[in-house]
């Protein structure tokens, strides 16, 4: 048998097998007897590697009051999109977005200009150009005036207006509780290994006030770029952004008044308000970097947004903070927080303020399905969702404090509420992960932050962790991985609730996030790829699966008996013990589940008669039924148990290698072939 088992690392094709081998399926395996495949006590394990990047795909904001004064256009605008993108594409407006036609050159940009009577058209990147027009027109309306003239544009969409995300409270004596180690996000053991030195976060938001004390020391500054001076010193077509950029007044200005920039300031205190200094409040993050990138007036623009988040990213973001969301969605807006996430920077994004579940009705940006946004919704200082925070079994990930949470304002400090509050509690933590884990990717990062969550009641089945923010504990996640290098085989929970185990195709366990170690002698083939999964059970002990169907106890366990067994065959792609009783169940390749034991056969199982294409099993520990894990991620409940509503998927690549669920019954873990873990949530 080769280094890589040619059976479990092929394509997801039909397998050509002999009449012997079809019986073997459909008929009842033999018992596992004298013939299994030997082992040998573990002696080395495969070297770890740095984890790449490979969650799946992904999928324009409007706020949900509007400051006196707005203006008709933009009220309509708002109203138009909570009933849908159609409604919006019919309201006349002065700004539009326009996505080019492949291959169109710049040369030919200026021709829609003339197609709309524009009197300003600019670039935005990827595809998109953003166009201000003398007498408003709808999106359905420009798009039928370009249809008339030469073939640049592909589509139209309006400029959404945006605003930012909060909910003003009374402001009333206390603490900054969302700091605190009982029911808030416990940072004390995280600033014992790093305070977020050298992280860059963008606060895409409304402006900063950069001479606030608690803020002035932690103010990112353009060491290119000699302020005041007119001239655009390091060409990045930005005059004197020394501190950042105002993309609403196009000027470096990035602090216009207390009134208009009040958010922005209090968002950017929660994240990195200088700390350790002898007064004021303490951010998250407090020797992190806040590059303030002002682009809402009241009111802010969606073109202004992809421009900001476009600056970040080229200017050295490791984190944007979005604390603004609405109904309307903008392919703009969507692939430029997607180029964000190719070039290393996660979205952290505020769930919203409507109180409602926005896996029904989407809130952006928070819920575009990108894999670098994490979703965050608002918790109180007892524990609970916040009664306006929206929420969201797959749109929304964790919560973290949003209300009457203390900072900075321009002029001194007050307490504010709102998912924009809660948001930058998880860009604090992720400017903390990232300084302590500089090499580790946007999904390693991600992945970290969402395993790392405190368990919260509160928030199981209505966010995808079930959990609250905890900046802690995401410093010690640190499963094992080898980049690409497909030597993952199965993955097992810790009984503790902390953390777990990886296999590897050896025989190798390995402990990660705080899983004690085990140290029983356990069965290993060196330079053999032949364990397929594995289960540890409460004391300790557990079991090895081999690729035949061989189930080896090992750390006291009994030995199993009626273990199905396929002598010379490499079939076996998974096993699961029974939480309830004796005995458990082995998966072969097609999805046949054999119980061994004592255990029951069940019922309504997913089977792919000779693909070889099922890669875990796992048992819903409260019952009934459970899930089955294909080999491109796809995860399918059997038995009654619930379907998942979130969770990575590798459409065509034979990667997933392993399944484990959470004890309460709600995260199912998701193990790739390289070690990496994800996660899914159940409903």
């Amino acid at each position: 048998m080769s280094f890589l088992s040619t059976v479990r690392r092929r394509p997801l094709t039909r397998t050509a097998l002999t009449w012997g081998a079809v019986c073997a399926l459909l008929l009842a395996p033999m018992t596992q007897a004298d013939a299994e495949v030997p082992g040998q006590t573990e002696t080395a394990n495969p070297q770890q590697g740095p984890l790449d990047d490979h969650h799946g795909d992904a999928s324009g904001p409007v706020p949900e009051v509007l400051p006196e004064g707005t203006p008709a256009e933009v009220a309509e605008l708002v109203e138009a999109a909570a009933s849908g993108p159609d409604a919006v594409a019919e309201v006349p407006t002065r700004r539009l977005i326009v996505t080019l036609d492949d291959g169109t050159a710049d040369a030919e940009i200026p021709v829609i200009a003339e197609e709309l009577g524009a009197v300003s058209v600019e670039d935005l990147g990827s595809g998109f150009v953003a166009v201000e027009v003398e007498e408003p027109l709808s999106a359905t309306e420009a798009e039928v005036a370009l249809d008339s003239g030469p073939d640049v544009a592909a589509d139209v969409e309006a400029d959404l207006p945006i605003l930012p995300e909060m909910v003003p409270n009374d402001p009333y004596l206390g603490s900054e509780w969302g700091l605190s180690t009982s029911v808030g996000i416990s940072p004390y053991s995280a600033w014992d290994l790093t305070n977020g030195s050298g992280v860059v976060v963008a606060v895409v938001d409304t402006g900063v006030d950069i001479s606030h004390a608690d803020l002035n020391p932690n103010v990112w500054t353009n060491t290119d770029e000699v302020a005041g001076n007119g001239v655009d010193d390091d060409h990045n077509g930005y005059v004197d952004d020394r501190h950042g950029w105002d993309f609403y007044s196009n000027d470096s200005v990035v602090f216009d008044s207390a009134s208009s920039d009040a958010h922005g300031t209090h968002v950017a205190g929660t994240i990195a308000a200088y700390g350790n200094e002898g007064h004021g409040v303490v951010g998250v993050a407090y020797r992190a970097q806040i590059m303030p990138l002002k682009f809402i007036q009241g009111v802010g623009y969606t073109s202004n947004a992809v421009r900001a988040i476009n600056y970040a990213v080229a200017n050295g973001a490791k984190v944007i903070n979005a604390s603004w969301g609405g109904s309307g969605y903008s392919s703009s807006l969507l692939t430029a927080i997607q180029n964000a996430g190719n070039q290393g920077v996660l979205f952290v994004a505020a769930a919203g303020n409507n109180g409602v579940n926005t896996d029904a009705s989407p809130y952006y940006p928070a819920a575009y399905p990108a894999s670098n946004v994490i979703s965050v919704a608002a918790m109180t200082n007892i524990g609970t969702r916040a009664s306006f925070s929206n929420y969201g079994a797959s749109s929304v990930d964790l919560a973290a404090p949003g209300q009457t949470v203390l900072s900075t304002v321009p002029g001194g400090f007050a307490y504010y509420s709102g998912t924009s509050m809660a948001a930058p509690h998880v860009s604090g933590v992720v400017a903390l992960v990232r300084a302590f884990r500089p090499s580790w990717s946007v999904s390693q990062v991600k992945d970290a932050i969402l395993a790392g969550v405190t368990p919260n009641s509160a928030f199981a089945g209505i966010t995808a962790t079930g959990g609250m923010l905890n900046a802690s504990r995401p410093l010690r996640w640190l499963p094992p991985y080898w980049s690409g290098w497909d030597i993952a085989s199965g993955i097992s929970l810790s009984s503790s609730g902390d953390g777990g185990y990886t296999f590897d195709g050896y025989g190798g366990l390995h402990p990660w996030h705080d899983a004690p170690a085990v140290t029983s002698s356990r069965p290993y083939w060196q330079g053999w790829d032949i364990v397929r999964g594995g289960s540890l059970e409460s004391s300790g002990s557990g079991y090895t699966l081999d690729a035949w169907g061989g189930i080896h106890p090992w750390g006291g366990a009994a030995k199993p008996s009626n273990v199905p067994y396929w002598y010379g065959w490499d079939i076996a792609r998974g096993m699961a013990t029974d939480p309830d009783g004796p005995g458990g169940w082995t998966l072969d390749g097609w999805g046949g589940i054999h119980p061994w034991g004592g255990a029951t056969k069940p019922a309504g199982t997913p089977y792919w008669a000779a693909w070889d294409i099922a890669r875990g099993i796992a048992v819903n520990p409260d019952g009934p039924g459970g899930w089955t894990l294909d080999g491109w991620g796809g995860i399918h409940p059997w038995g009654g148990a619930p379907a998942p509503v979130s969770g990575p998927y590798w459409r065509g690549w034979d990667i997933a290698r392993g399944l484990a669920v959470s004890s309460d019954g709600r995260t199912l873990y998701i193990l790739d072939g390289f070690g990496g873990i994800h996660f899914a949530s159940v409903s």
